[in-house]
């Protein structure tokens, strides 16, 4: 009875419970094994990886904006379907040739629809949860367990072969796409009929904002080390001798360590100021990456295990404040555009991280760029509060 009275078994949420819990499923079957699959399937370097993967961040640097304003001017609901039915076609493309040109081109179409994915699904539920008794880190926890649960069974369902991972995520995506289908449409609510200022006007506004400013900044600094670990990390557990289950059990356990950070992060986090929030995440993601580049020197899988545990308290406080302030400062009618542009500073922060990283790590290893990481993060997330502070004064931190 008390879980009916907190709004919970909310048929309305049903859609969104699929989503969250499907496509975490298709993201953690990539996420896992894609760079794998360039290096032992098709034999590509840790430069062309590199190349590769920043080549999607430029490509989204574009994409990402219209596909938001256009959410924001049209319909949420049915770009959405549109970028995700695009995201399946190109996804079922991945395995059908293997030179390094039709790779990179692939997976530059391929980033250009599925970035858009997450961050208009996230302005959706936020823009629905707001007339429902439901946080969104309840929403978002489904999608971690889903993903933790995918990413320690994955090693054992692709075996060798890793182009399977293209087939699980079509269908994962596929169910999803119906799930979106019956989402509430938002642009049928009295507040969405109202006529919308000029976009110009609007971001006008939105930068005038410095709290806004402080959280695009946060997300440019943790988004070059995250998109590097994303890119590399299982290439590394290879180089340690891990198996293809043990390169799982290394992604479900930072999925995991997700689910106690989503269940209290209100009342941990909630009343910190953005700027105390930083130093925080960034002292833990120093100590990971630095714990991360000493598994790489003593090639130790226990080590990598122990920094996965520390994903939570660095990468989700850091995504779901992200996420939750920044619709908070939205205007309303441009929420799906701000989701966008954050989106775009993490593309941009990707572009550095995964094209330049991959770069250094070819030529000095993935261990040492993890700890050239550390310095640069524990660096700016305590010179870049200092900075914030001489600037803005106490105005930023309320």
């Amino acid at each position: 009875m008390r879980l009916r009275d907190s709004g919970l078994l909310d048929k309305e949420l049903i859609p969104f419970y699929v989503y969250y819990t499907v496509a975490f499923m298709g993201a953690a079957t990539v996420i896992t094994f894609l760079n794998i699959y360039f290096q032992e399937y098709l034999g590509f370097t840790l430069s062309q990886i590199g190349v590769i993967t920043s080549i999607g961040p430029v490509i989204s640097i574009f994409a990402q904006p219209m596909w938001g304003v256009l959410s924001d001017r049209t319909n949420k609901r049915v770009v959405l379907m549109i970028l995700m039915a695009a995201t399946i076609v190109v996804s079922l493309l991945f395995p059908l040739h293997y030179t390094l040109v039709y790779v990179a081109i692939i997976s530059a179409i391929h980033t250009m629809f599925s970035r858009s994915t997450g961050p208009l699904c996230d302005a959706i539920a936020l823009q629905f949860l707001e007339t429902k008794r439901v946080k969104f880190n309840t929403i978002r926890m489904i999608g971690t367990i889903s993903y933790a649960l995918m990413a320690a069974v994955v090693g054992h369902l692709i075996g060798d072969n890793f182009a399977r991972i293209f087939y699980f995520n079509a269908v994962f995506m596929g169910i999803a796409l119906f799930a979106v289908f019956y989402m509430p449409d938002l642009q049928k609510t009295a507040a969405a009929k109202l006529a919308a200022p000029p976009l110009k006007d609007s971001l006008w506004e939105l930068f005038r904002n410095k709290m806004v400013l402080c959280i695009l900044a946060t997300t440019l600094v943790f988004g070059l080390t995250m998109t590097f670990y994303h890119a590399f990390l299982g290439i590394q557990l290879r180089y340690i001798g891990a198996s293809e289950v043990q390169v799982g059990r290394a992604l479900f356990i930072s999925a995991a360590s997700e689910i106690p950070v989503l269940l209290f992060v209100n009342k941990l986090f909630g009343k910190r100021k953005p700027l105390h929030l930083l130093m925080i995440v960034g002292f833990f993601m120093t100590i990971r990456l630095v714990m991360l580049f000493i598994s790489d020197a003593q090639g130790s899988l226990a080590i990598v295990y122990a920094s996965q545990l520390l994903h939570g308290i660095t990468f989700m406080v850091h995504f779901y404040f992200t996420v939750v302030l920044l619709n908070a400062h939205a205007p309303v009618h441009i929420k799906s555009t701000v989701q966008s542009l954050n989106a775009v500073i993490m593309a941009v922060a990707a572009l550095i991280g995964a094209g330049i990283g991959g770069h250094l790590a070819g030529q000095l290893g993935i261990g040492t760029v993890y700890l050239i990481l550390a310095v640069f993060v524990f660096a700016l997330c305590f010179v870049l509060p200092g900075v914030f502070w001489l600037v803005y004064r106490e105005k930023v931190l309320d």
